[in-house]
């Protein structure tokens, strides 16, 4: 038996023992012997009181949970096994003792073992718990003559009669027993609204909690942007563009800066990334032709490290000027200025610096000023030094894209064959590499 079956079982049998203690006493009553009549007489009349305690605690147990009658009168007055197999009641039980179920259940197994297993057996009753000598004749009375059969037998006289000061013994067990459990619940009784109010605001505390991170995702949520194909969602950055900002977010050519370094594998990701992005977001308003490190965002990293998921860019909407201003006219020096501003951004990522920190005299005009040429001159003096500490296959892509050589006449995303040349050509081996830096 388990779980609170046992506590039906113990309902149920309490009945039958004062029962059995009963037609002993009477059995005894026949063997004269007055001293154990009266002491088996004053145990089953304790035994009630107990049954009624026992029963009582019981009802505590079950009564705030306004159970059916039908069910209470399965549980409590005519107990049945069977009606403490249910799995609510049992759930609804066990949040009521809360902390105090396992002490709960050992006390009942206790009295369970001491009625049937002690006092059952010194009273030597059969597996129903009805006295041995119940012999009943064909209409249900009592056989007198096979009661007094068994009393006045051969047994009992060499054994000295029934031994009621063990039987008085256990009794007082099974009452210590008793109490012990009314206490308990009275106490867990007791207890339970506390635990209830405490659990109440532990689950408010909790939704509240989950609410508050929900609404975060949405604190600087806009909207999104739809077309045809696309959902885009837009959010701002509220401190973007202010001095001092403690944004979370921060351009790529000041993560650069201020990064302690990249390992090779972030720096392949990072790479791969940025021509994954060129290659969607080319001739948008989300990056412009001209674009450099300064128009790619990142989280502001945490103890110098640079270790990022994603890349974001931003854009200023409801300006009259932010269309004009996307449009500039290329330089003459470059083929593509979208795909010679990832060849700057991957020499700044293998390098960790932007790349005017790597300016010479040699790289300016006449004037000491910087013009068209100033990039390219620092791009091709670092693209000769970069051979010492990167892969060929790195070192092709990025000299691909500083020069735009990608053997066509051309170099226009529009142009679908060029976009495939680029793919090829750039996002292709910068996978390439990432995977294997991965190894």
């Amino acid at each position: 038996i388990s779980g609170f079956e046992i506590v039906g079982v113990v309902l149920a049998s309490m009945p039958l023992l004062t029962s059995a203690l009963d037609h002993y006493a009477e059995g005894v009553d026949v063997m004269k012997n007055t001293r154990n009549y009266a002491m088996l007489c004053n145990i089953s009349t304790s035994l009630d009181t107990s049954v009624g305690i026992y029963k009582d605690s019981c009802y505590l147990l079950l009564g705030p949970l306004n159970l059916p009658d039908q069910q209470m009168k399965d549980l409590l007055l005519e107990p049945k096994r069977e009606a403490w197999k249910s799995p609510q009641l049992q759930s609804d039980l066990v949040m009521r003792l809360g902390s105090s179920l396992t002490q709960y259940m050992s006390l009942i197994n206790n009295l369970y073992k001491r009625i049937l297993l002690f006092f059952g057996k010194k009273l030597k009753l059969n597996d129903d718990l009805k006295a041995c000598t119940t012999t009943t004749t064909m209409d249900g009375t009592i056989d007198e003559k096979a009661r007094n059969k068994f009393f006045k037998n051969n047994w009992l006289k060499t054994n000295g009669d029934f031994d009621t000061d063990k039987f008085a013994a256990i009794k007082m067990d099974i009452d210590r027993n008793i109490e012990e459990i009314s206490k308990l619940t009275a106490s867990a009784v007791q207890l339970e609204p506390l635990r209830v109010e405490k659990k109440n605001r532990f689950q408010a505390e909790y939704w509240d909690k989950l609410r508050y991170h929900a609404q975060r995702l949405w604190n600087h949520y806009i909207g999104f942007l739809e077309d045809q194909q696309w959902t885009y969602d837009v959010y701002s950055d509220p401190g973007y563009g202010m001095p001092d900002s403690n944004s979370g977010m921060i351009s790529l050519e000041e993560a650069i800066s201020v990064s302690t370094g990249i390992n090779d594998m972030d720096n392949c990701r990072y790479a791969l990334t940025l021509a994954s992005t060129v290659l969607l977001l080319y001739n948008t308003l989300w990056l412009p032709q001209t674009w450099s490190a300064k128009d790619i965002f990142l989280p502001r990293p945490r103890h110098g490290n640079l270790v990022v998921s994603h890349f974001y860019v931003s854009q200023t909407f409801g300006s009259t000027t932010t269309t004009a201003a996307a449009i500039v006219e290329p330089r003459s020096i470059f083929r593509n200025e979208t795909v010679f501003a990832l060849g700057v951004a991957l020499l700044e990522l293998s390098y960790g610096q932007p790349l005017l920190s790597f300016q010479t005299p040699e790289d300016l005009n006449e004037q000491g000023m910087e013009d068209s040429t100033t990039e390219m001159s620092i791009a091709m003096r670092l693209l000769n030094e970069m051979s010492e500490f990167v892969s060929e296959n790195y070192l092709r892509v990025v000299r691909r894209c500083v020069h735009c050589t990608f053997g066509m006449s051309f170099c226009d995303f529009e142009y679908p064959e060029f976009r495939k040349k680029f793919f090829e050509g750039v996002v292709v081996p910068l996978k390439e590499e990432y995977d294997a830096s991965r190894k």
